[in-house]
């Protein structure tokens, strides 16, 4: 991880963050829900939400607040659904940038 990762009073700040964010981002994320039809970017939002959910699970079954940010990490870039946004997005913007070569 980089560097601001290893300072104990940004890792603080980050992780009351998280903490107080999750209510918040679910709350947020009903209301987003009935919009999500065709929109890409709820992705986004709904990967934000999920890392701060799984982040904050963690926390509470008793992992070190650095374990259970990795394992959060870790489950969204592995997250099939992510993976296919990413791939969507990427082959988006290759296909505008060959479309624009023609």
């Amino acid at each position: 991880m980089t560097e601001w990762t290893k300072d104990p009073h940004t890792m603080a700040a980050f992780h009351k963050l998280i903490e107080n964010a999750e209510s918040d981002l679910i709350h947020f994320l009903e209301n987003l829900h009935q919009f999500t039809e065709g929109n890409m970017n709820y992705l986004m939002v709904f990967t934000l939400g999920k890392f701060v959910i799984e982040c904050n699970k963690n926390k509470k079954s008793g992992m070190t607040p650095d374990d259970a940010l990795t394992e959060a990490l870790s489950l969204i870039v592995t997250d099939p659904a992510i993976q296919n946004y990413i791939a969507n997005f990427i082959g988006g913007k290759i296909h505008s940038g060959v479309g624009g070569l023609e």
